[in-house]
């Protein structure tokens, strides 16, 4: 048994964040890297919903560590749940009420762990520049929201851990007091679409831009929303909060660990109090903890102690 495990890390080559951040990991890390998971000392299934493509044979002789980014409780199934579990000997996950939703099923050991942020991919930029580049004059006032809303299913129902409803309640509230033009980014976007029709305002919608255009887009914010009911991320706060953009969220996921107490917000009973910049600038501070260096190092730690009391348990 050697003091650095290989780690065999599975993907989903989806496009999604976990692809960028298995480049990140398989980039930084100080851990051998298996090309195979028969080769592996460890099984990182960090793409966890793709765990069956890999052989039920070789998760039952490896160290197995299975991160869960986030359950909805509506859709939780706990059958899926359950087959997966009898193969994983250790969960990562980002909050507390992840943990919580596992330890009603399993007796496995649990981690919380972190989401990281490369800053120097989304640096500051000027708004005014950032602004004619996307379309947008100087005098808008711009919100917005980068995630998707719609279930893939109808195109029409709204995905509801996302908040979409939320967000079409809180534009409705703010169009009667201000002119706003809503910035939004991302892949089915119908709900949020359908419900601002005939609300007076001036919609820009980028469907799949590349990272330079929504850097950019960041940048043109006055004012990012975060409405979701369940997230492991989002990962727009970690973008938002290293840009310096203005941002307000819910109580959720990543939201209290990152942004400002005055930056998480009650929707209903919000008053329209924008971020201050103390509050911008501790975001700011919080999200620059999250580099991939010190990160990837602690990740390193964590399997190193996890293979080697397992190695000691004879597991």
């Amino acid at each position: 048994m050697s003091a650095s495990p290989s780690v065999y890390v599975l993907q989903a080559n989806e496009g999604w964040v976990t692809d960028v951040y298995v480049s990140d990991f398989l980039a930084g890390t100080s851990l051998p890297i298996a090309k195979t998971p028969q080769d592996a000392d460890i099984v990182w299934l960090l793409a966890s919903w793709c765990w069956n493509h890999i052989s039920p044979d070789i998760l039952a002789s490896k160290p197995v560590i299975c991160t869960v980014h986030h359950i909805v409780p509506s859709k939780f199934d706990v059958n899926a749940f359950m087959m997966r579990d009898q193969f994983v000997n250790v969960y990562f996950v980002y909050t507390q009420e992840t943990a919580s939703i596992i330890r009603q099923h399993s007796n496995k050991p649990i981690v919380r762990v972190a989401h990281w942020i490369d800053s120097s991919r989304w640096p500051i930029t000027p708004r005014d520049e950032a602004r004619k580049r996307v379309g947008i004059t100087p005098d808008e006032f711009v919100i917005g929201s980068f995630q998707r809303d719609t279930e893939g299913s109808d195109l029409t129902s709204p995905k509801l851990e996302k908040g979409p409803d939320i967000l079409c309640d809180l534009l409705e509230r703010m169009s009667a007091h201000k002119k706003i033009t809503l910035l939004l980014g991302g892949w089915r976007r119908e709900y949020v679409l359908n419900r601002t029709k005939g609300l007076g305002l001036r919609i820009l919608y980028r469907t799949m831009p590349p990272q330079e255009v929504i850097k950019d887009m960041y940048a043109s914010c006055d004012l990012y929303l975060c409405t979701s009911r369940h997230e492991g991320g989002p990962m727009c706060i970690l973008e938002s909060a290293v840009m310096r953009v203005p941002i307000m969220s819910t109580n959720v996921g990543m939201a209290p660990d990152v942004l400002h107490p005055t930056q998480i917000f009650d929707p209903y009973t919000w008053d329209f109090t924008m971020p201050s910049e103390d509050a911008i600038s501790y975001s700011h501070s919080r999200a620059l903890e999250r580099d991939p260096v010190t990160m990837i190092r602690a990740y390193d730690g964590i399997f190193r102690q996890i293979f080697s009391y397992m190695a000691e348990r004879g597991q």
